[in-house]
């Protein structure tokens, strides 16, 4: 379905937020003839590229269509809100994890100095102390028979 715009709607809204007296006042801004204005006027329309060039701030969805925002800051400061919300709390979250993470590597440092100090003192058992250590196996006892149960 093909949708008219109010091109010359459009037109006025970007003048009424430029406080332009008059359409000369206008046209000399765009930097046309003011009989390019008002043929624009009269046909319903207007040079998108050129608007969007000169209009710093326009939405180029405001442009298109005239409805929403006309400028593209308050559009989008609204609409970065929230993510500038969310990112300050990954922030947040990012700096406890930090925090938590040199807890953890101060522990570690800390185990590490106390394994090799420990390593320092600790003597390595020779051979006979190794098998002094380990305990003689242990005879495998005899089943008894059923026959000697019963007596």
């Amino acid at each position: 379905m093909f949708m008219i715009i109010d091109k010359a709607l459009i037109l006025n809204k970007i003048k009424e937020h430029y406080s332009f007296k008059s359409d000369a006042a206008f046209a000399r801004f765009l930097e046309i003839k003011p009989q390019t204005l008002a043929t624009w006027y009269s046909r319903n329309t207007f040079d998108i590229e050129l608007l969007y060039a000169k209009c710093e701030g326009i939405d180029g969805n405001f442009l298109l269509s005239g409805n929403g925002e006309i400028l593209r800051n308050s559009l989008s400061e609204s609409k970065n809100e929230p993510k500038k919300v969310e990112t300050d709390k990954e922030i947040e979250r990012l700096k406890d994890k930090i925090s938590d993470l040199q807890t953890i590597n101060e522990l570690l440092t800390r185990t590490v100095a106390d394994l090799d100090k420990s390593k320092t003192n600790f003597q390595y058992p020779n051979e006979q102390t190794v098998l002094n250590m380990v305990d003689e196996p242990e005879p495998e006892l005899k089943k008894p028979k059923k026959d000697d149960a019963k007596k």
